[in-house]
């Protein structure tokens, strides 16, 4: 029996969604949250990082409910290709999640491509027609979910696309072993279906003036880089040159791609080497020349391992100097030893090359992809550029009226989900404007961040490695390398999530006010206040079979007077009856007597003793007791109790005929 004079109260301001209350509570009271999205007082750091926006904890806590079109809904919020990001996205949420710190990071890019995967097609919902005309220029990343979500709102929007088909940097510069085409089309077909109109093969400023596009009610630019760097040495003139942009477009065009067999590749960044995969699938034998050391390299650390795995060669800190033609074909390409110096403003190193150190490699082709910039000689007079790009505010607004931009053509590039979220982003403040709304900035509560987070209650697990081709195999070949997650691995993945940042659900009814979760969370988010009409529990012996008290007990060599919850002065008779009278869990004894279950070794040993002597086939909670395994007590455990109720419960099968008799009554 126990008067109830305090409960526990949460300060959502304080919680870091640690979920130490959760494990630590002897009657359940603290739960995880099963609905998603959630409100939060702080930031996910997963969350924080992803240049989409997307909701990461939660659609994959989602997911380890199985409730994969919840997920992909959840996501398509933020963002409309989680088939696309969760291939390509260089994933810098993975880089902000907190399990990183534990044992390591989630593949959260392989559970966002699971999601889309797995989820059932559902159709995109589209309001009420409009009557609103929005052009956008482009058809990348950027331009498309822009588009996506004008048309959600009910726009009317036309896609502008120099190229024969829609994608952009996605159909012609990512290769098909990172990106199928397949995947791409599905998702460009959901727009049709939105209704999207296109027009193809044309290019503004050529085909059609940007002053035409002026009779839209709003335009947005989403035109990307076209431009390729070069690297000003003397024979790059050569007709055996080509940027590495040039390359893979004329590739997915299904133009000429001529290259030698020795192939150089200028460059550190992911399009140097998606040319230098894509050759080595044409039979090129490939050497890739980068200025600095492996740690400046842009790429993505994946790709470079890939490469290299697949044959690839790479020469750091080594800068070319000039192409070395012999009758107008290219022969070799000298290059110089380069050495870094300390970090500049910039915080990056500056290569300074080594006198004398030159040396010189045989080629006979040569890709260049040291970068690119956008083609602006379109835009009219006024729309204000700086260092080539387009000047934008937050919104994704430029200084000229109902002009916005977006994606690679600003200064915001860096990523295929940083651009689909300055489309999104462009979106919301299109509508705004074509509806005379203010544009409100986004709130941004404070991260979540592992110092804070108690991981006492987690094991170490480490990730699951998606299956994946074998070098040898992906290199004669464009099929996909990475073969992404089965249903069951992307559950088993999602559940390593520690939910950060996610409040508990209470419920403060069943709150029996022990106070293990005011004394455990380590963050004082919790407080015990008095009850203004406390109330009692309790579980009277009397209203149970005697004899059958008195067998449960004497199998647990127990006396039915003994005590034993020592805070609530619970006796062994009080266990035994809430067990007859159904209680099958230590969480269940707890609501039922006001037994305080969790707070030491002196308590849970005959709760669990009885349970056994009463032959309940109880498999121990997920998430409650567990903290006895990883939290120092000041009772030594016995090994052998260890070892019954570990994490995979347990069951006993001798003596069935007591237990038919228990159940029986």
């Amino acid at each position: 029996m126990k008067r109830i004079t305090i409960q526990a109260e949460l300060d959502p301001a304080k919680c870091v969604g640690c979920s130490t209350c959760i494990h630590v509570c002897p009657v359940s009271a603290m739960r995880f949250n099963p609905e998603r999205p959630l409100e939060r007082t702080k930031t996910p750091p997963c969350a924080d990082r992803c240049p989409a926006g997307n909701d990461v904890e939660g659609f994959i806590k989602l997911m380890t409910q199985e409730r994969i079109d919840d997920a992909f809904l959840l996501l398509r919020k933020t963002n409309p290709f989680p088939a696309i990001t969760g291939r390509v996205c260089f994933f810098p949420c993975e880089e902000g999640c907190n399990r990183g710190s534990f044992d390591e990071a989630l593949s959260i890019h392989d559970l966002e491509r699971a999601a889309a995967e797995y989820a059932a097609k559902i159709p995109s919902p589209v309001a009420p027609p409009r009557r609103e005309k929005i052009a956008v220029i482009g058809s990348g990343p950027s331009g498309l979910s822009c588009a996506y979500y004008l048309l959600s709102s009910g726009c009317r929007v036309t896609i502008f696309e120099s190229q024969p088909l829609l994608g952009g940097w996605l159909r012609y510069g990512i290769p098909e072993y990172r990106l199928p085409k397949k995947v791409l089309d599905r998702e460009i077909a959901e727009l049709s279906r939105m209704g999207l109109e296109t027009r193809t093969r044309v290019t503004i400023g050529k085909e059609v003036s940007f002053q035409e596009l002026e009779a839209f009610d709003a335009i947005f630019i989403g035109s990307g880089r076209h431009y390729h760097s070069k690297l000003e040495i003397p024979g790059e003139e050569s007709a055996d040159i080509t940027t590495g942009g040039r390359f893979l477009t004329q590739f997915y065009s299904g133009g000429s791609t001529a290259l030698g067999k020795k192939v150089a590749v200028i460059g550190g960044g992911n399009s140097a080497f998606d040319a230098a995969r894509v050759a080595m699938r044409l039979g090129s034998e490939i050497v890739l020349a980068y200025r600095r050391s492996r740690k400046e390299m842009p790429a993505f650390s994946k790709e470079v391992a890939e490469m290299e795995e697949e044959g690839g060669k790479i020469l750091f800190l080594a800068s070319p100097v000039r192409f070395i033609l012999e009758n107008g074909r290219l022969k070799a390409l000298e290059l110089n030893r380069m050495e870094l110096e300390e970090p500049g403003a910039d915080g990056r190193r500056k290569a300074v090359a080594v006198p004398g150190a030159t040396f010189t490699i045989p080629i006979d082709s040569a890709i260049v992809a040291i970068g690119e910039e956008p083609d602006l000689s379109f835009l009219p007079d006024g729309i204000q550029a700086e260092k080539g790009t387009i000047s934008i505010d937050p919104f994704g607004r430029t200084n000229r009226k109902k002009v916005f931009a977006g994606g690679d053509a600003t200064a915001t590039m860096g990523s295929v989900a940083r651009a689909i979220g300055a489309g999104r982003a462009a979106a919301a403040a299109i509508d705004s404007y074509l509806q005379g709304k203010p544009l409100v900035a986004a709130d941004h509560p404070e991260i979540a961040d592992f110092p804070r987070m108690n991981t006492d209650f987690f094991d170490i697990q480490k990730g699951f490695p998606p299956d994946r081709i074998s070098s040898a195999k992906a290199v004669v070949g464009f099929d996909e390398v990475h073969q992404g997650y089965s249903l069951q691995m992307a559950r088993s993945e999602a559940e390593r999530c520690f939910g950060c940042a996610s409040l508990p659900f209470y419920k403060k009814e069943d709150c029996r006010g022990c106070g293990n979760c005011e004394q455990r969370c380590p963050t004082l988010a919790i407080q015990m206040k008095p009850l203004p009409e406390p109330f009692v529990v309790k579980v009277e012996p009397s209203q149970s079979d005697p004899k059958l008290i008195q067998e449960l007990c004497t199998r647990a060599h127990l006396n039915p007077k003994s005590i034993v919850c020592f805070c609530t002065t619970t006796r062994a008779e009080e266990i035994a009856a809430a067990l007859l009278q159904g209680a099958k869990t230590p969480e269940e004894i707890s609501l039922k007597t006001g037994a305080r279950t969790g707070c030491s070794v002196l308590c849970i040993q005959p709760i669990f003793r009885l349970l056994e002597s009463a032959r309940v086939p109880f498999i121990q909670s997920a998430v409650s007791h567990v903290w006895y395994k990883t939290i120092p007590n000041i009772w030594e455990i016995p090994q052998a109790l260890k070892d019954r109720h570990d994490r995979s419960g347990f069951r006993f099968a001798e003596d069935t005929d007591f237990y038919k008799k228990l159940t029986k009554s």
